[in-house]
């Protein structure tokens, strides 16, 4: 019969396994329900148009975005957590800058490598699209809003204290599944106020809100990102100056070099 030392690191391979079996077929299935539901019940798909770049309409939509997408990502992750998630204004910079120049940056990189590998995008943005529609100008003020709801996530982590989540590789394993969560209600938000996508995934399967095949490279994009955030985010670190750094360079990464 096993230890009790060595049936311990079993039963956390166990939940580990238990959790990527549970929750990643449950959100995929979350997604096919809403994109069914939003473009079979709630708007008319027949008539979804490319939302034309103008300021008064992308100003709209940050405006709108921002407004309904703060309060929807700390009350979820509050709801998560249990309690009410205290904020530490450094990290929180920190965060902000980072996650915008990561992901626009690896979204250049990844939908490049998808273009070389099989001769087309994964993803098109619709919504003030620069690079060529790999990524779009109004990620100045929605990436580090993401950055907000990653901080909040690695909170409810933090948190939750759970097994199945008690390393890099697995922590890592959030980010894909969040991010297509969350790529879904940001599709569905832009298709009823806006009657169009946000950003568009040439690949169906899944109303073309997200896709299969971007969810190893998020994963992947998910480990780069963390490693650098969890390097970073120590008292010592001048956080406040590393994410306005980081928040500038992207800056000039996507308006200053095309």
């Amino acid at each position: 019969m096993p230890s009790k030392s060595l049936q311990t690191p079993i039963k956390n391979k166990r939940k580990k396994i238990i959790f990527i079996l549970k929750f990643t077929p449950l959100i995929l299935l979350a997604i096919v329900a809403l994109g069914y539901v939003t473009l079979n019940y709630i708007i008319d798909k027949d008539n979804i148009d490319i939302f034309y770049q103008t300021d008064q309409s992308e100003a709209a939509f940050i405006f709108f975005f921002l407004l309904f997408f703060i309060p929807f990502s700390y009350g979820s992750a509050c709801l998560m957590a249990r309690r009410w998630i205290p904020i530490d204004f450094k990290s929180l910079c920190m965060y902000m800058g980072i996650m915008y120049f990561c992901a626009c940056s690896l979204e250049i990189v990844v939908s490049s490598m998808f273009e070389a590998a099989i001769n087309r995008p994964s993803w098109t943005y619709h919504v003030w699209p620069v690079h060529g529609g790999s990524t779009s100008g109004v990620k100045f003020l929605i990436y580090p809003w993401y950055g907000f709801h990653y901080y909040l996530i690695h909170k409810v982590v933090e948190f939750k204290k759970s097994p199945a989540l008690d390393n890099l590789w697995m922590k890592g394993l959030v980010m894909p599944l969040d991010a297509m969560t969350m790529e879904t209600c940001v599709n569905i938000f832009t298709l009823i106020c806006f009657n169009s996508y946000y950003f568009y995934y040439l690949s169906p399967e899944l109303y073309h809100f997200t896709s299969i095949e971007i969810f190893i490279p998020y994963y992947i994009c998910g480990i780069i990102s963390l490693t650098i955030v969890y390097y970073l985010d120590r008292k010592e670190m001048p956080r406040i100056w590393i994410g306005a750094a980081a928040y500038v360079s992207a800056l000039i990464l996507i308006f200053g070099v095309t």
